[in-house]
């Protein structure tokens, strides 16, 4: 098949615990735009995440809002230099999923190490041709080794 659509994004997310009560809110200004909302709880972890229609390609500042003060940080990038590309990542995926990357939505993300307490990153390489099914590879951000399946 043909991708009919693809975007890049930015993932924000921000650890820690905060009150219930009140929304992690975040604020940004990246090449003239401005982006502001809520960071979505992470059902599982103490963290809170928002995916920007953006690629910010360099270090942005961004305001978090918590319990009702802000606080500013400083957002950069978290590939190496000898991270492989998504292109490369889904290059790897083929020779593992094959004919199944053909036969629905595939999603590519870049995310932190989901297997241990270990730092590092990861390529999530997933095709879902149905509502039900997810065929999906694990794959080292550096030396492009799958880690793990799901069939």
């Amino acid at each position: 098949g043909k991708s009919s659509s693809k975007s890049n994004f930015t993932v924000i997310t921000v650890k820690g615990e905060f009150s219930p009560d009140n929304p992690v809110q975040y604020s940004l200004t990246y090449d003239g735009v401005k982006y502001d909302g809520a960071l979505d709880k992470h059902p599982l972890k103490n963290s809170y995440s928002t995916e920007l229609g953006v690629v910010i390609k360099s270090e942005a500042e961004i305001t978090i809002y918590r319990d009702g003060e802000g606080e500013k940080v400083c957002a950069k990038s978290v590939k190496k230099a000898q991270t492989i590309t998504s292109e490369k990542a889904l290059e790897i995926a083929r020779t593992k999923l094959g004919k199944k990357l053909h036969d629905g939505e595939i999603y590519i993300r870049y995310i932190a190490n989901p297997i241990s307490t270990a730092k590092g990153y990861y390529y999530y390489v997933a095709v879902c041709p149905n509502d039900s099914d997810v065929y999906a590879v694990l794959i080292d951000e550096t030396s492009g080794e799958i880690v793990a399946v799901r069939e």
